[in-house]
């Protein structure tokens, strides 16, 4: 997620997009102040919630490109390249948050011990999950592609596979090795690759980009439903259910990215997006306890801004100007 020279602007626009779903649904935070008290905020969180992190993959899978990896020395030199620029950002950032959370349980919403955060570092993804979900994404899927992808067929018997997987709920409660999100989120990093194969460049003709209003429109409507229906204390999860609906919020999250202001405002945040998001956490630690602890702050309104104007702007501050300078912070957050 690290700025390059050739880069597709809508990209870098939904990464932005993306990481401010995350920031914004990271602020709704339960301890010492319970800001899901307020239906508004509680309700655009859960609309966020049901498809931001089908953004990321998807976009993840648009920009990797398959067809490099010829030999096996070269797929071994792309895990090495992706361990070091996914897992060791996994680790160092799940290490540093177990720490809050065993000592200041009360300033958390999920408290775990030291044993309990390890064990959910080594075997279940951590606080930091999509990395490690992104890592075995990359790796399974430029492995089928190495040994299968010159096979005519091997497009179709993936893509079937896939689906497969994603809709499965027998699935949904194998925690081991995020094994739960990554065969959930693959759909969408598959979609991204698609794309990507069929020369999509997100460019639209006169007639196509007059469609994209009436789509958005759509996508809205049914993703604002859906939000409803998920919020009944009677829904059950059905994996193929949150498929349809993370499906619509991408096609929504894509649409909406193309308007020129929405471009404008969030192509920047995009380069940045991963730093952003290992940041985030340990930003909202300190603003939703310093509040309501040193300045007696206790509006659930002002602390949820707080917690999301510092969370998002000052990660972003020091990954564009301070991060890419050192060797050590450019290994140790992923740039």
């Amino acid at each position: 997620m690290n700025p390059t020279n050739r880069r597709i602007r809508q990209i870098d626009t939904l990464r932005g997009f993306g990481i401010f779903m995350v920031v914004f649904g990271h602020s709704k935070t339960i301890q010492p102040v319970d800001i899901t008290q307020i239906y508004i905020l509680s309700f655009i969180h859960d609309f966020f919630w049901n498809y931001n992190m089908y953004v990321f993959f998807f976009v993840a899978g648009y920009c990797l490109k398959p067809e490099r990896i010829e030999s096996f020395s070269q797929y071994l030199h792309f895990v090495k390249k992706k361990f070091i620029h996914l897992m060791i950002p996994y680790y160092i950032f799940n290490l540093i948050d177990m720490v809050p959370r065993a000592l200041f349980s009360n300033a958390v919403n999920k408290k775990r011990s030291i044993p309990e955060s390890i064990n959910d570092i080594l075997f279940s993804g951590g606080v930091y999950w999509f990395l490690m979900a992104l890592f075995f994404i990359f790796i399974t899927y430029q492995l089928y592609y190495l040994l299968f992808g010159k096979k005519n067929y091997s497009i179709y018997i993936l893509t079937a596979l896939i689906v497969g997987l994603a809709v499965s709920d027998s699935i949904a409660g194998i925690d081991f090795l995020v094994i739960n999100e990554a065969t959930y989120y693959m759909l969408a990093f598959h979609l991204g690759t698609l794309l990507y194969r069929i020369g999509f460049k997100f460019q639209y003709n006169k007639i196509k980009k007059s469609l994209l209003p009436i789509i958005f429109v759509i996508s809205f409507v049914l993703c604002i439903l859906c939000t409803f229906i998920t919020r009944n204390p009677e829904y059950i999860r059905y994996r193929a259910f949150a498929t349809i609906i993370a499906i619509i919020g991408l096609v929504l999250s894509i649409t909406f990215c193309e308007n020129t202001f929405v471009d404008k405002v969030f192509s920047r945040f995009g380069p940045y997006s991963l730093q952003m998001y290992l940041f985030n956490s340990m930003c909202i630690f300190v603003t939703r306890n310093l509040l309501p602890i040193v300045f007696h702050i206790y509006n659930p309104v002002i602390i949820f801004i707080a917690n999301f104007s510092v969370a998002f702007f000052i990660p972003y501050f020091f990954a564009k100007h301070f991060f890419g300078k050192y060797k050590i912070t450019k290994l140790m957050v992923g740039m």
